[in-house]
């Protein structure tokens, strides 16, 4: 089990780690809009997020900058929604993280509330799918 906090140890920096030691399991966040996500060796294979999955769990994951994060290692992915590898899945990160900025900005405690979506070319009410059934 690996665990630190996100304001020394920023979340792109976590996952460029266990993505090149190619380390399976899950990445679980401990923050008001955090989640999870799962590796495979190499691979982003599933995020959660709420109730959001794949992309749209991912997007919600990548806004966090702050609280904690524990890695337990060969925790299965329950769902496989992503089919990311590590270059794919860093840049992917670094853009989902770049749209949330705008956001944060006009924000005044820097927390925007949860029905904020990021921004950007590629984000659309429509790319938003819940879990629930």
């Amino acid at each position: 089990m690996v665990r630190g906090d996100l304001t020394v140890f920023p979340l792109l920096s976590v996952m460029q780690m266990l993505l090149a030691s190619g380390r399976a399991g899950r990445l679980s966040l401990d923050h008001p809009r955090g989640g999870q996500l799962w590796l495979d060796p190499g691979e982003l294979v599933h995020a959660q997020a709420w109730t959001l999955s794949g992309d749209a769990g991912l997007q919600v994951v990548c806004s966090v900058t702050e609280g904690t994060f524990v890695f337990e290692a060969d925790e299965p992915a329950p769902n496989r929604t992503l089919a990311l590898r590590r270059d794919a899945a860093l840049r992917r990160m670094l853009d989902d993280h770049e749209s949330w900025t705008p956001s944060f900005r006009h924000s005044r405690t820097g927390t925007a509330p949860c029905a904020l979506l990021p921004a950007g070319p590629r984000r659309s009410l429509s790319r938003v799918r819940s879990t629930r059934p």
